[in-house]
């Protein structure tokens, strides 16, 4: 792993996802980011975000690979604090992933990530577990905004 730099914001904070609790080098680390994507346009916009925020960013390209890292870092106590699933993911949809990450805790976040905006898709991404559903182009602002509010709580946190 690389170390590099319309859900209401109310549900957000209260879930408090991105609180370090583990280990004291646990909470140092900033975070981590976990791509599930084959799209070459939203891994440059989730690496761009994740080198502006100083955090660990990890790609894979299916749905299973995607579910066995996440398994993975939960198994090392490093799970990841957010996971960015494209709907359209092969081996295994985003969904599907989606529920399986939910039903294993294996992340603190999961955003779907769609190219077109579809009624079917904010629905089945929120029965799947997904904290929300975000179409590409406006994916750069949001995940900005997430970001600073996770290192505004672990600036609150370390304070």
């Amino acid at each position: 792993m690389a170390k590099v730099g319309a859900e209401s914001k109310s549900k957000f904070e209260a879930q408090n996802i991105f609180a370090m609790e583990d280990t004291p080098l646990r909470s140092m680390s900033i975070g981590r980011i976990l791509l599930a994507s084959k799209n070459s346009q939203v891994f440059n916009l989730c690496k761009q975000s994740a080198l502006e925020s100083g955090l660990e960013f990890k790609r894979v390209k299916d749905g299973r690979a995607c579910l066995l890292e996440a398994l993975r870092g939960k198994e090392l106590g490093e799970p990841y604090d957010l996971i960015v699933l494209s709907v359209s993911l092969p081996v295994l949809d985003g969904f599907s992933t989606a529920m399986l990450l939910r039903e294993n805790e294996c992340a603190r976040m999961v955003i779907s990530v769609s190219e077109q905006e579809n009624y079917r898709y904010e629905t089945d991404s929120e029965e799947a577990g997904c904290d929300r559903h975000i179409l590409v182009s406006e994916l750069p602002g949001e995940l900005k905004q997430i970001l600073q509010n996770k290192k505004n709580n672990l600036s609150e946190l370390l304070s």
